[in-house]
């Protein structure tokens, strides 16, 4: 629903919801202010601040727990795409013990794997689709191995380390995959935002002499609460916007193939 505001630019999505969000808090309170006469509130704050600190609490918990979860799953899916990478390129060496042209044609078929997987399949993980292009050419590096016929007990013995090497490459694609598509449940972002809306709300309830001090007051503690917001929508995003996960493991896996194939 949000993710026309992670593909703004950071130095645009921060100020626009920043100015929003600050100013839309202030304006309320400067209606409630002008409207409701709360400085008749001021005998309740004392029963009112307790509210508000156990209310924080428990918010602040909840706040920390998503935020830990969606930073522990986007540090998880970047290791899981820097090994992604290194398997492919681990593969590429071992086949070279395997005589040709299968050698060859599991080396070309890894090459394209990484290929589609920087120039299509990177874009198409925003939108929560994988490419079939990038998923074939794994299967047939499998079809290809299950032709070969080792030649010798070095190759029987190094065929079923590429048999594992493979299989685990397949496995990292599909947690990647995984994570690509795995969102933070939509009950939980009506929890979170209810959450931040009556943490404001609740500083209507405490008035100051000075308006200018308290819409400050006000309008920073609104801040924060929308930044947190945007950071876990960032980090549940992991693969999308400024501060999306980048393909340059498999780009630099690439040099590195076209490095080994130019040194033969």
């Amino acid at each position: 629903m949000l993710e026309w505001l992670i593909r703004l630019p950071l130095i645009v999505s921060i100020p626009l919801i920043s100015v929003v969000s600050v100013g839309t808090s202030i304006l309320i309170l400067i209606i409630i202010r002008k409207k409701l006469e709360p400085e008749n509130w001021k005998s309740n704050h004392e029963v009112a601040s307790f509210i508000f600190n156990g209310y924080g609490l428990i918010y602040a918990v909840l706040v920390a727990f998503v935020v830990f979860a969606t930073w522990n799953d986007y540090e998880a899916a970047k290791e899981t795409v820097d090994n992604e990478a290194i398997l492919s390129f681990e593969l590429f060496l071992d086949v070279g013990v395997l005589n040709d042209p299968q050698k060859s044609e599991i080396r070309t078929r890894l090459m394209q794997y990484d290929s589609i997987v920087v120039a299509e399949e990177w874009d198409l993980m925003e939108t929560r689709q994988t490419s079939t292009s990038a998923k074939e050419k794994l299967s047939q590096v499998f079809v290809i191995l299950a032709g070969y016929n080792p030649t010798s007990k070095t190759q029987e013995i190094v065929l079923q380390e590429i048999y594992q090497k493979l299989n685990d490459l397949v496995g990292q694609r599909r947690t990647r995959i995984f994570y690509a598509t795995n969102r933070v449940p939509n009950v939980m972002w009506v929890v979170l935002i209810i959450g931040a809306l009556l943490s404001v709300f609740f500083t209507y309830f405490f008035t100051m002499d000075q308006l200018v001090i308290q819409s400050m007051l006000t309008g920073a503690f609104t801040l924060m609460n929308v930044l947190i917001l945007f950071l876990i929508l960032v980090l549940d995003n992991g693969f999308l916007g400024d501060a999306k996960i980048t393909s340059d493991s498999y780009q630099y896996i690439l040099n590195l193939m076209r490095t080994v194939l130019f040194a033969q």
